[in-house]
């Protein structure tokens, strides 16, 4: 959802519900509580694979911590094959329609060169809609680009465009590195660090 210039009002001008949607509704939503889930590494869980050894989804990041500074878990992401870990949010109740999602990847590697393939995918599963047999897509791929410093942390943006998602919906959100795609020439693990969703 993007800013408006709002408009300078006249007197004795008709104001109409697209206006008001327009100019305020939206532009209050653009400025406040654009933020749609968050997940630090805690609240993303490994593919089932990970966990049990059976399963159809590759395997999950391992789970760690950094003790240096601060306490701040990862999940590091292999470099020679797909892994995936999955999360859960309710949708807002005034969420609009068709509006894109923006998801930020912050991550870190201990290497200085080499690009990551992140992917997101979403599945949104409404009131009396099947929820043991939901069953999440095909993912929405961005690289990432090592910075020159290991250990600098590092922001990738992927947008996903009109996903399908409405309000109150159960989304799931599945973050998935491609680590033996061509495209992923990053050595050693992605350290995943935290994940947001917002309104585009």
């Amino acid at each position: 959802m993007a800013w408006t210039n709002p408009l300078t009002w006249e007197t004795e001008q008709v104001v109409s519900a697209s206006d008001l949607n327009t100019h305020l509704r939206d532009n209050l939503k653009y400025l406040k509580g654009r933020a749609l889930a968050q997940f630090d590494a805690t609240g993303l869980r490994p593919a089932i694979s990970a966990i049990s050894g059976s399963g159809n989804e590759p395997l999950g990041p391992e789970l760690d911590t950094d003790l240096t500074n601060h306490v701040a878990y990862r999940l590091k992401f292999d470099d020679s094959r797909i892994e995936r870990a999955f999360g859960l949010f309710a949708a807002p109740a005034d969420l609009v329609g068709g509006a894109s999602v923006i998801w930020r990847i912050y991550w870190k590697t201990s290497q200085t060169t080499g690009d990551c393939r992140w992917g997101v995918a979403m599945k949104a599963v409404a009131h009396d809609e099947a929820w043991q047999a939901a069953t999440v897509g095909s993912a929405t791929h961005v690289q990432g680009t090592a910075t020159t410093t290991a250990g600098d942390l590092i922001r990738t943006d992927l947008t996903m465009s009109s996903p399908g998602i409405a309000s109150n919906d159960l989304v799931i959100v599945r973050l998935e590195r491609e680590g033996d795609h061509t495209d992923d020439t990053l050595t050693g693990d992605a350290e995943l660090v935290f994940l947001q969703g917002e309104v585009g």
